[in-house]
């Protein structure tokens, strides 16, 4: 591993409890058509959140962990093999992504594409046969000129994109997002839901959330005050002490004001995948074995510096 640090890291992604408590609190009482608008009629882009690693490739074939640079001749990360991330073609990413938006190909500086790292075998990745996998979920271009002007073509061409820097702008998932990599033929996550809204995306995942199937989802929404930004719903089994705790109170404060009854069963839907946990197989087992009975491959992942929250 290189001692030169990663300068292109990838934002940190908020949790969606905490996001959703945020959004909540901050209009009500007075604006609950902004509730309303926000949690039933915008439509959202659902993956698939892994229990991974972040890796970052850019269009020169420099490999980045989360936090530092990959050495060019390292083959494996974290015991792991790095061939499909060097095999990954960014630039036949980066170039269509120019000629889809209409972009000014001196214009960027430098295209980055991250991805989910599959370095692990916890829920069923084995099974699924995905270890070793790079799961794209986002790029950032760092722009040479024209920025105001790029980040307008990129949005109309119907990417989702934000302004990260001065000079950098981030893409996160959508469908045009996933059209471009797939061009390239590059992984991405399973998709959970397209144009559906938020509470629509809460009850359609409510039962893989609520019995541990995944670790979780990663939503791409959308608000006109805030833009384009992504938010991660984490199953109960994965420790969110504080961020449960803001749900469970907006879910309160949902329960008792006049607002539409589809608001309300996504925020009761919530508060049950928090709550109920008799069907999470990894919360039943933890309870139900002790640590030193439990094998290594079931165990819930320990943080490191590397492995993704």
């Amino acid at each position: 591993m290189s001692a030169q640090k990663n300068s292109y890291q990838w934002d940190h992604t908020e949790n969606a409890y905490s996001f959703f408590h945020t959004f909540v609190t901050r209009n009500l009482p007075q604006n609950k058509d902004c509730l309303h608008k926000f949690f039933i009629e915008t439509p959202c882009f659902v993956t698939e959140k892994y229990d991974g690693t972040n890796i970052a490739k850019d269009d020169q074939g420099k490999i980045y962990s989360r936090r530092l640079v990959i050495d060019d001749g390292q083959q494996k990360f974290l015991k792991t093999s790095l061939r499909k991330v060097k095999e990954a073609n960014v630039v036949k990413f980066r170039n269509k992504l120019i000629e889809v938006a209409g972009l000014e190909e001196t214009a960027i500086a430098k295209c980055l594409v991250y991805g989910e790292f599959i370095c692990n075998g916890f829920y069923d990745y084995r099974t699924r046969d995905i270890l070793g996998d790079w799961k794209v979920f986002g790029s950032t271009l760092e722009v040479k000129k024209g920025y105001k002007e790029t980040l307008e073509k990129l949005m109309k061409s119907g990417f989702s994109a934000a302004k990260k820097t001065s000079n950098q702008i981030q893409l996160f998932s959508n469908e045009k997002f996933v059209e471009v990599t797939k061009y390239a033929n590059l992984d991405t996550p399973e998709k959970k839901g397209e144009n559906y809204s938020i509470a629509n995306i809460i009850l359609k995942n409510k039962d893989d959330m609520k019995k541990g199937f995944i670790e979780g989802l990663v939503l791409t929404i959308h608000d006109e005050e805030l833009g384009y930004k992504i938010v991660k719903w984490k199953g109960a089994h994965e420790l969110q002490p504080a961020a449960q705790d803001k749900a469970l109170k907006a879910n309160e404060l949902i329960q008792n004001t006049d607002l539409h009854e589809d608001l309300k069963t996504a925020f009761s839907c919530l508060r049950e995948v928090i709550t109920d946990t008799s069907e999470n197989k990894l919360v039943t087992k933890k309870t139900k074995k002790p640590m030193m009975d439990i094998d290594k491959t079931e165990r819930q992942p320990q943080r490191g510096k590397y492995l993704s929250n």
